[in-house]
């Protein structure tokens, strides 16, 4: 990490600092039920005598704290680095907002809570933002010299406070007051990690972990992969996401990837297609097994099984890619409950299996 961090300082240069120690520069509360301060209390400031301090109501409506870029010079961005402390497990999004034309682009970060998370992200973390109340974006790319605005928002706020209890999925309530804290905002012209291969789905590179869930388990970066441990609760799933840029498997044969798990767990993988102007796109599925114990195997699932297991869906486009999932559904298939340790690393698209 050392000498990462040193080829940044030599090959990239900052185009913004803030430390937050003298104010909120420039930032705004957008949205509703949102508002901005600097916090002053050692447990909420990672370095120097100020953090940035967003507080929002989960259930006020959506809620963000926005940057707008004005005098800021972003042609050459390469990276946005800086610190995040959350008062609960969630994900973060962050939003990247081109001038008009331009769409919205968004890249996804998860926060353990309550405990100082270093995020850096490149431009080619960010996916294209594509639903019903989304600009269309007329080239369909992240345009970094067109940027007008960095927004961060807790997607509580963007899924509201209402609980389906007829969810098939573990949906945590997070209704009420909460605080996001910011420090050492930085953009930069290079990042000190490498830029992202089309084949990798995640090889967990980045310091922050780019999934997210609804409730239910406890995510953590582990030993170059994801450590998610939950309780699994009778006739719900568990359900894991990543949102998708730059990923093109084409001509590619399997998914590889490592897994372990302490409990025999059922699995659903899932490839959802971009779907412009809709709130969902084709969803493909695969299901696979895992054994418990805890040992760490390597496994490869074969591309052409992913489907809807009524052969009515059309052919995969794999380079229209939105998200992926991993659903662990062994209460609903297998009415198996229970804690549960699973881990997963390194998935990517590979030419042939490997030998076993």
């Amino acid at each position: 990490m050392i000498g990462l961090m040193l080829m940044l300082t030599m090959s990239a240069s900052p185009l913004l600092r803030q430390t937050f120690d003298d104010g909120t520069p420039g930032w705004i509360a957008g949205g509703k039920g949102g508002s901005l301060r600097v916090a002053r209390e050692a447990a909420d400031v990672k370095n120097g005598t100020g953090a940035l301090a967003f507080d929002y109501t989960i259930g006020a409506g959506m809620a963000i704290a926005a940057l707008p870029l004005r005098g800021v010079d972003t042609a050459h961005l390469g990276a946005i680095r800086f610190w995040v402390k959350t008062d609960m497990p969630t994900a973060l999004a962050v939003v990247l907002s081109e001038k008009k034309p331009g769409g919205n682009y968004t890249a996804i970060c998860w926060s353990t809570g309550n405990t100082w998370q270093q995020v850096e992200l490149k431009p080619s973390d960010f996916s294209l933002s594509d639903g019903p109340n989304d600009p269309a974006d007329p080239d369909g790319k992240l345009d970094v010299d067109a940027l007008e605005n960095i927004g961060l928002l807790d997607m509580n706020s963007f899924f509201g406070a209402r609980v389906d209890p007829n969810s098939p999925f573990v949906v945590e309530p997070h209704a009420g007051k909460h605080t996001l804290f910011v420090d050492d905002f930085e953009l930069w012209t290079g990042s000190a990690y490498a830029a992202k291969d089309p084949l990798v789905v995640d090889d967990f590179s980045s310091p922050q972990l780019q999934w997210l869930t609804r409730g239910g388990a406890e995510l953590r970066a582990e030993n170059g992969g994801m450590r998610a441990i939950y309780q699994m609760p009778e006739e719900q799933s568990i359900f894991l996401l990543r949102n998708l840029s730059h990923v093109d498997l084409r001509g590619k044969e399997w998914l590889a990837f490592d897994v372990s798990s302490e409990q025999p767990v059922e699995l659903i993988m899932t490839f959802e297609m971009r779907a412009p102007g809709r709130p969902q796109g084709a969803r493909y599925n695969a299901s696979i097994e895992v054994e418990g114990g805890g040992k760490v195997h390597h496994r490869e699932v074969l591309l052409s099984v992913f489907g809807d297991g009524q052969g009515e869906l059309p052919p995969i486009q794999w380079d229209k890619l939105k998200n992926f999932s991993i659903v662990d559904v062994t209460a609903q298939t297998q009415h198996g409950t229970g804690k549960n340790s699973l881990w997963i690393g390194n998935i990517r698209a590979v030419d042939g299996k490997a030998d076993q």
